[in-house]
């Protein structure tokens, strides 16, 4: 009776723990369906932050617009050298255009605060739960070949004596090699004391690092000016175009447009403007965004039309075909 009573308790153990291993096969699938997961998790917060970045730009791009008619509506106001009717002609139609403008500011916030509620839903999906614990293999012994002690003879005396060579001459390329490390280690702190540490030698860097092709480091040297001189106007701005450049050449619109936009929110009064504008347009064509590129060129063309860049805006809406998708 005791004996059937161990052999089922024995049967028992061996069914539960079977079935809280998983194998080797099984672990890799589903780490991999895990890992699936989680990129298509990453490329939906992605896409999201894009749209936000677009959403922004062109919110602040409309409430420039706005005030700019606001301030026309005052000015006609206190005009007095025109007639009454065609003042009031005006006005009429720049109310018209500035309620269309506050319409399409609120369906902006709208669609903003949509974008954030997807992100923040996002963000609050739990993790997966980790993968069940992969059954180990079976580990087999292996037993060390006895070594066999022979007599020396002289064949084995110069095979000591050759061995005994080898061993000076690994040591002599050990003290090479450590020589060689510090040979580089001294170049290396030379190195460190050329590193630019004034503003107009970290942007100097930063140019040649970009005309280089080396996006990285000139980013590294943008952002870093933008931060150590947070708010000088010739320094910041020039910083913060740098850096959406160098964005721009990685082929990351979102983050080039936070760059560039800085510029127009920051420094409205930067000779950088027009070529923030500029990038914004050519940023949202690139991510596909036309109607959003058409507003930002034709305000280039239409506020700075003495811009050396007008030319290169109308040739980007040209590409475009006037801003229609």
């Amino acid at each position: 009776m005791q004996k059937k009573f161990y052999l089922l308790a024995l049967i028992m153990s061996a069914m539960f723990l079977s079935s809280c291993w998983v194998t080797a096969e099984q672990g890799r699938q589903f780490q991999a369906d895990l890992n699936s997961v989680r990129e298509q998790n990453n490329t939906l917060k992605r896409l999201h932050e894009e749209d936000s970045a677009r959403l922004l730009s062109r919110l602040s791009l409309l409430t420039k617009q706005a005030e700019a008619l606001e301030m026309r509506i005052d000015e006609l106001d206190k005009s007095a050298h025109r007639g009454a009717a065609d003042i009031g002609i005006e006005v009429a139609t720049i109310r018209q255009d500035l309620a269309a403008l506050r319409g399409e500011i609120e369906l902006t916030n709208y669609n903003l605060s949509q974008v954030g509620i997807k992100v923040e839903k996002l963000e609050s999906v739990p993790p997966p739960p980790p993968p069940p614990p992969v059954q180990p293999e079976p580990v087999i012994e292996k037993t060390e070949p006895v070594a066999v002690v022979k007599n020396e003879t002289p064949d084995n005396k110069a095979g000591k004596d050759s061995k005994s060579k080898d061993s000076k001459d690994n040591k002599a390329a050990a003290e090479k090699d450590k020589e060689s490390k510090e040979k580089s280690k001294e170049a290396k702190e030379a190195d460190k004391a050329k590193i630019p540490a004034t503003k107009d030698e970290l942007l100097n860097e930063a140019k040649k690092a970009l005309a280089a092709g080396d996006h990285a480091k000139a980013l590294t040297n943008y952002l870093k000016v933008a931060r150590q001189w947070p708010n000088e106007l010739g320094v910041t701005d020039r910083a913060f175009f740098g850096a959406g450049s160098a964005y721009g050449k990685k082929g990351d619109h979102r983050a080039a447009i936070m760059e560039f936009n800085k510029i127009i929110e920051r420094f409205p009064k930067s000779s950088y403007v027009d070529d923030a504008l500029l990038g914004i347009g050519k940023s949202f064509i690139g991510m596909g965004y036309k109607d959003d590129a058409k507003a930002f060129l034709e305000e280039l063309i239409n506020r700075h039309p003495k811009s050396p860049l007008v030319s290169e805006a109308r040739k980007a809406l040209k590409s475009i075909g006037g801003g229609k998708r």
